[in-house]
């Protein structure tokens, strides 16, 4: 998807999920961490979103 320049397809399916299997899928924080996520969502502002309120919360616990 991603290599054929459909981030946005992947990002959905990724945001679908990691909602629909928490503790066997991907993660907001894999996401978030990941070059090659970050590398494919960087233009995303729904993921720029998602790790500045994971940076937040983080921050936030401390």
């Amino acid at each position: 998807m991603a290599e054929c320049g459909d981030v946005e397809t992947l990002w959905k399916w990724a945001m679908t999920y990691e909602r629909a299997n928490p503790y066997f899928g991907i993660t907001k924080w894999q996401l978030a961490l990941d070059p090659l996520y970050q590398h494919y969502f960087a233009n995303i502002p729904e993921y720029q979103e998602m790790v500045q309120s994971l940076q937040n919360n983080k921050s936030g616990s401390q």
